[in-house]
C-alpha cells in the first residue's frame, strides 16, 4: 500500500509538471516575435500584410522595432522568428529566406531644387554624389557602381539621416525605398523631396533565424504563405 501511494504521488507530480510545460509550449507556438526597423511607425503595409496572414491562422504577431542594424542582430536571439521586411540579398548564412510576402522599390530620390539626369545606375554614380543607407545591402548593380565610384558614395547611418542630408542639399540624390523616405519627409515636415525614377523592384521576405527552435515555425510559415497566394 505504501508503494502504491508513493507511485500515485509521483504520478501526480509528473502530471503537474507536464501540464504547465505543455501549456507554455502551446502558448509559445501561438505567439511569433520578429524584429523590424523603427523607421516607419507600425512597420507600414508590409507588416500589416504579414500580420494578416499569420493571425488568420490563430497566431499573434509581436513586432519589436529597432534601428535596422540592431534588428538584424536581435533577430538571432532565442524567441525570434527573424527580421522583416528584408530584401533577399540581406538574408545571410545565419538565416533562411521565406517565400515572398510583399514587394518594394528602390528609387532615385532627389532634392527638388537640384537637376538630375542619368540613363543608367553606372552613369548616376559617375556624375552625382549618391546618398545611401550604410546598413543596407543593395542589389548587385548598385553595389558594383558603389565600388567603381567610391568618391561619389555618401553613406548615412539610417533613413532619417539620409533624408535630412538630401533635404539640406548635402547630397543631391539618394537611393532608397520611396515609401519610407516620403513617409519620413511628411513626418518631419520636409517638402523638398521628390521621387525621380524607380530603378529596382525587389521582393520582401522574412529573414528567418535558422535555429533548431524555429524549424517547426518555419515549416508552418511556408505552408501559410502558400495557402495565402
Amino acid at each position: 500500500m505504501h508503494n502504491t501511494q508513493r507511485n500515485i504521488a509521483l504520478l501526480v507530480l509528473l502530471v503537474l509538471f507536464y501540464i504547465p510545460s505543455t501549456f507554455a509550449l502551446a502558448a509559445q507556438e501561438k505567439v511569433w516575435r520578429i524584429a523590424s526597423s523603427k523607421e516607419i511607425v507600425n512597420g507600414g503595409d508590409s507588416i500589416k500584410n504579414l500580420r494578416a496572414i499569420v493571425e488568420a491562422r490563430g497566431i499573434k504577431l509581436i513586432v519589436d522595432y529597432f534601428p535596422w542594424k540592431r534588428a538584424k542582430s536581435v533577430a538571432l536571439k532565442p524567441g525570434y522568428l527573424g527580421f522583416y521586411p528584408a530584401w533577399k540579398i540581406e538574408v545571410t548564412d545565419k538565416f533562411v529566406e521565406s517565400d515572398i510576402i510583399d514587394w518594394s522599390y528602390i528609387s532615385v530620390m532627389k532634392n527638388s531644387d537640384k537637376e538630375v539626369k542619368f540613363e543608367s545606375i553606372d552613369q548616376l554614380f559617375k556624375n552625382h554624389r549618391v546618398g545611401l543607407v550604410g546598413t543596407y545591402e543593395y542589389p548587385q548593380d548598385i553595389t558594383d557602381a558603389m565600388l567603381k565610384y567610391p568618391h561619389n558614395v555618401d553613406k548615412a547611418i539610417n533613413e532619417i539621416t539620409l533624408l535630412k542630408k538630401l533635404a539640406k542639399g548635402r547630397t543631391n540624390i539618394a537611393l532608397t525605398d520611396p515609401v519610407i523616405m516620403l513617409h519620413l519627409a511628411e513626418q518631419e515636415g520636409i517638402s523638398n523631396i521628390k521621387e525621380v525614377k524607380k530603378v529596382v523592384k525587389t521582393a520582401l521576405v522574412i529573414a528567418l533565424t535558422n535555429s533548431v527552435e524555429n524549424q517547426k515555425r518555419i515549416k508552418q510559415l511556408h505552408a501559410m504563405l502558400k495557402q495565402s497566394k
